[in-house]
C-alpha cells in the first residue's frame, strides 16, 4: 500500500480513509507524481487553468497528445505504458467537467454575521472547506472538512473534524489529535462567488470576501504569492490560508494554545511589494458560534505579534513567527 499524505495535512486528518483512498486511486497518485515531476515544467501545476484539460475524460488524450505534439514527442520514449495511462487517470479525476462551478479560493463569509468565516479551495480532485468562529465561552475556534468535488453535482458533504493538543504558535511541533466531530457539512454551489454552507447551525448563504473595493475579487497582482492553504510540511497539524485580492492580503493562521485548544489569529495588510508581507495578527472574541446567532466580534488587544513572510516564489516563502522563528511554508496543492 503507498503511503497517504493527509489531504489536509495542516489539520492533520483526511475526512476519509487513507487507506481506503490509496486502494481506490493507485493509478491517480502515481499520475500527479508524473505530472509534477514532467509536465507541470512547461504546463501550469493545476491542470485545470492549461492545455493539459483537453486530454481529460477523452479516449488516449494523453498518448494522442504525447504523438502529436512536437514538443512533447520526447517524453513518448521516456514514459512508460502504465505512466502515460497513471497521468490520463489522474487528468480524468482532477479535471473539472466543462460547465462544473469551481469555487474561487479563498475566504468566504456571510455579510450580514461578520466576525466568523470559511476557507474554500478546490485542488487536485478536493474541495477544502474551512472555518473559523467562536466556543460558546468566547474563545476562538475552527473545524475542517474535505469531501471528494468533481463538478459533477453542485455540491459536496462531509464530516467536520475538530483536533485538539496540536502545536501552539510558539512552541515545538507535536501531533495534532482529533476531537469529537460536532456534525456535518455540506456546501452548494450556486456560482463562483456564491453559495449555501449547511452545517449544525443551519444554513448559511455565504459569498466571496472582497479585500478591495469593487463588485468582484480581483486575482493576485502578478508575481504575488497564490491564495490557498500554506504549511510547512514538517509541521503538521496547523497551518495557515492566505487570500490574496490585487496587493491586499488576509492572513489566518489555524493553531493551538498552550492549553491544547484550537485557536487562530487573523490579519489583513496591503503587500507594497510581491516579496514580503507584513502585520500585526490579532486574537478575536465574544463572536458567533457554530450553533449560534449572530454577536458582534470583539478584537483582543494588544496584538499576538508581528508576522512576516518573506516570499522566495508565488508558492514558497518563509514565515517569521513572533519571537522571531522562521519557519518555511508552500503551498499545500
Amino acid at each position: 500500500m503507498i503511503p497517504c499524505r493527509p489531504l489536509l495535512a495542516l489539520f492533520a486528518l483526511l475526512s476519509m480513509s487513507c487507506g481506503a483512498l490509496a486502494q481506490a486511486v493507485d493509478p491517480v497518485v502515481r499520475g500527479g507524481q508524473v505530472y509534477r515531476d514532467l509536465c507541470a515544467m512547461c504546463h501550469a501545476a493545476d491542470p485545470n487553468r492549461d492545455r493539459p484539460a483537453a486530454a481529460a475524460r477523452r479516449q488516449d488524450g494523453v498518448l494522442t497528445a504525447l504523438e502529436t505534439t512536437g514538443a512533447m514527442r520526447f517524453l513518448r520514449s521516456t514514459l512508460s505504458a502504465a505512466d502515460i495511462s497513471a497521468v490520463q487517470a489522474w487528468l480524468d479525476f482532477v479535471v473539472l467537467p466543462a460547465g462544473a462551478v469551481r469555487p474561487e479560493t479563498g475566504i468566504w463569509w456571510n455579510p450580514a454575521e461578520p466576525g466568523r468565516g470559511f476557507a474554500l479551495e478546490y485542488g487536485q480532485g478536493f474541495m477544502t472547506f474551512s472555518a473559523y468562529f467562536y466556543a460558546d465561552d468566547g474563545r476562538p475556534d475552527w473545524a475542517t472538512a474535505a469531501f471528494r468535488y468533481d463538478g459533477s453535482v453542485a455540491w459536496g458533504e462531509a464530516p467536520l473534524n475538530q483536533f485538539r493538543d496540536g502545536q501552539a504558535l510558539l512552541a515545538p511541533w507535536r501531533e495534532a489529535l482529533l476531537a469529537p466531530s460536532p456534525g456535518a457539512v455540506s456546501i452548494r454551489f450556486d456560482s463562483p462567488t456564491r453559495a449555501t454552507i449547511t452545517w449544525p447551525g443551519g444554513s448559511v448563504p455565504v459569498e466571496r470576501v472582497l479585500l478591495e473595493a469593487g463588485t468582484t475579487a480581483r486575482p493576485p497582482a502578478p508575481g504575488y504569492p497564490e491564495p490557498g492553504l500554506w504549511w510547512n510540511p514538517a509541521e503538521t497539524g496547523r497551518g495557515y490560508v492566505l487570500d490574496v485580492q490585487g496587493t491586499s492580503v488576509m492572513l489566518l493562521g489555524y493553531l493551538y494554545d498552550d492549553d491544547g485548544r484550537a485557536l487562530w489569529f487573523n490579519t489583513i495588510a496591503s503587500m507594497p511589494t510581491r516579496f514580503r508581507f507584513e502585520a500585526d495578527w490579532y486574537r478575536f472574541a465574544d463572536g458567533q458560534t457554530l450553533r449560534g446567532a449572530f454577536r458582534p466580534v470583539r478584537r483582543v488587544e494588544p496584538p499576538v505579534g508581528r508576522v512576516v513572510i518573506d516570499f522566495d516564489t508565488p508558492r514558497s516563502g518563509v514565515l517569521t513567527l513572533p519571537g522571531g522563528r522562521r519557519v518555511p511554508i508552500v503551498r499545500y496543492f
